[in-house]
């Protein structure tokens, strides 16, 4: 039996907006939205379970399936996970999950699909939480902003609710977090990033206005990281915060 994870969700396959997946297709491809994916089947005779994969090392998307049980178990991009291999990074990735789903729904009738939350942004140096991200911009997860994902357990479900609340009052305090941010980078670096921030300024309309360039990456999540750390939202999501942040240690 699996244990869920604190921020574990679950989907319904038919509940997006298809771009009509096309039932009577055969063989492995999938036609997505200017894109084209090559679903694969491996089926574990140990486990009793059915791995639905893309990409050769089951590196773009792979879905286990008991039953009809389906768990999300990994899902990233690559240029190479359509055929070919053009997929862009945000656009592409949601046709990527959507078409996922619609494969599940019409070829396999599977109605309901698990996933735990760890997207991440990747790029060098730089890795950003999604998950983090996501909650203080839209009061969503990744999962649940763009594909419709809920959480699983009830009070999951309501803790996303009272962040809807607190994410409205949260200010930044720009003298705590520098002092914060001291422990980690330069001075240059630190006044670069609070150029972009007004003291007093909501969590809100920080993360929806700014859009950082890729040298001010790592300061501008370690910022957010913090920001996460503070009452309330420690004591609303701190036990989530830190098993997230230990799964990409």
């Amino acid at each position: 039996m699996r244990i869920l994870s604190p921020y574990e969700m679950a989907g319904l396959t038919n509940g997006i907006s298809y771009h009509k997946i096309f039932r009577n297709q055969e063989g492995g491809e999938i036609y997505g939205k200017k894109y084209r994916f090559d679903f694969r089947e491996d089926y574990n005779d140990i486990l009793h379970v059915k791995d639905i994969f893309i990409g050769d090392k089951k590196e773009c998307i792979k879905i286990e399936i008991n039953n009809k049980d389906a768990h999300i178990q990994t899902f990233q991009h690559f240029n190479h996970c359509d055929i070919y291999k053009k997929l862009p990074r945000i656009s592409g990735t949601r046709i990527l999950m959507k078409t996922a789903l619609e494969y599940l729904y019409f070829k396999k009738n599977i109605k309901k699909v698990s996933l735990t939350d760890n997207a991440v942004y990747e790029k060098q140096d730089c890795k950003i939480s999604f998950f983090i991200l996501y909650l203080f911009k839209y009061g969503k997860s990744y999962y649940g902003k763009n594909f419709g994902f809920k959480y699983i357990k009830k009070q999951d479900k309501i803790d996303e609710k009272e962040n809807l609340k607190i994410r409205e009052k949260h200010f930044i305090n720009k003298k705590n977090a520098i002092k914060e941010l001291q422990k980690y980078y330069s001075k240059t670096k630190i006044n670069k990033l609070m150029e972009n921030i007004k003291d007093g300024e909501t969590i809100i309309n920080f993360t929806n206005k700014y859009i950082y360039p890729e040298e001010l990456c790592d300061i501008y999540f370690k910022l957010l990281e913090y920001e996460f750390t503070i009452k309330p939202y420690y004591n609303l999501f701190g036990h989530i915060l830190q098993k997230h942040l230990r799964f990409h240690q």
